[in-house]
């Protein structure tokens, strides 16, 4: 089989994995991206000036044994932001992903959501069911909320995943598979967000609103990523993660937080469609969120008598 025909048939998928500080992390990561059935990878870490050499030391241990990794140490940490763009810009994939240092992959996830990506010119990006794990593995919480996003209709794509809580994990779709073709979308959202050390959750959701704004997404049925959420909500550690109240009455953003992050998502786009859609949506679930608040303070009250 030749080159151009080993192309089409497995097409290259980049990889890039911003690290920082976490080599352990970074070691789980590699073995399980190194240990994906889908094996036409590019795979770029981008060290963003650890402090100690164990990072640098663990990536080069990878590389002695598969060719596919880069590696790249900045001379200084240049922020969260810099170092997702960073990644992106050396990719020369058709498909790009971007891996946390402390998430996990089940080995087949690359495979099966390139497989919608390859056989549906609608779908530009495509993601999994995914579950919520402590610095210990342990599951916190399965979602299996991304499907219910997913809609041929970009307005009711829009208007639902804007509706959902966040705690479903709207933000964790930035870790999908996407087509080249979208990295624009990225690059503008990690260009906007470069000189702040940490990505603010908002500006995720804006960028994913563009992008679900200009094509559909496919979920894979199968919970194939896990996404750690380390220390908060520890199971074994000595945090509780259990609300004190039912979680059904536990908003997730407070009021004041709210109006900010409505403002950023009419920010986020020029259509004065979306803009409807925002407005309609989010001012419906700022008095859901009023609603939640007020009964939050009747259950604390109670439990204190």
């Amino acid at each position: 089989m030749g080159l151009l025909e080993v192309h089409k048939v497995m097409p290259l998928v980049s990889i890039g994995i911003p690290t920082y500080n976490r080599p352990e992390g970074l070691r789980r990561t590699l073995e399980c991206i190194t240990e994906q059935t889908y094996k036409n990878l590019e795979i770029i870490v981008s060290d963003n000036c650890s402090r100690t050499q164990e990072t640098e030391e663990i990536v080069r241990e990878f590389m002695a044994r598969d060719n596919r990794i880069q590696y790249f140490r900045q001379k200084e940490n240049y922020g969260m932001a810099f170092n997702f763009k960073f990644v992106l810009e050396k990719s020369s994939g058709d498909y790009f992903m971007l891996a946390s240092d402390d998430d996990l992959w089940d080995n087949s996830f690359i495979e099966k959501c390139l497989s919608p990506l390859i056989n549906q010119n609608s779908c530009s990006m495509a993601f999994s069911n995914f579950n919520t794990i402590d610095s210990y593995d342990q599951v916190i919480y399965d979602n299996t909320k991304p499907a219910i996003y997913s809609n041929r209709n970009k307005y009711f794509r829009l208007a639902k995943f804007l509706f959902f809580n966040e705690s479903w994990g709207k933000g964790t779709l930035t870790y999908s598979l996407f087509r080249k073709e979208l990295t624009p979308f990225l690059l503008d959202f990690l260009k906007k967000n470069e000189n702040s050390i940490n990505v603010q959750y908002p500006a995720e959701v804006c960028m994913l609103i563009n992008i679900i704004d200009h094509t559909d997404y496919n979920i894979v049925k199968e919970t194939l990523f896990h996404k750690r959420w380390a220390k908060k909500i520890d199971t074994l550690g000595k945090s509780n993660p259990l609300p004190k109240y039912p979680y059904l009455f536990r908003p997730y953003l407070p009021p004041r937080f709210f109006i900010s992050y409505i403002n950023a998502l009419l920010d986020s786009t020029t259509s004065k469609k979306v803009h409807i859609i925002i407005i309609i949506i989010m001012g419906i679930r700022f008095m859901i969120i009023l609603v939640q608040w007020y009964l939050v303070c009747i259950i604390t009250k109670l439990q204190k008598m």
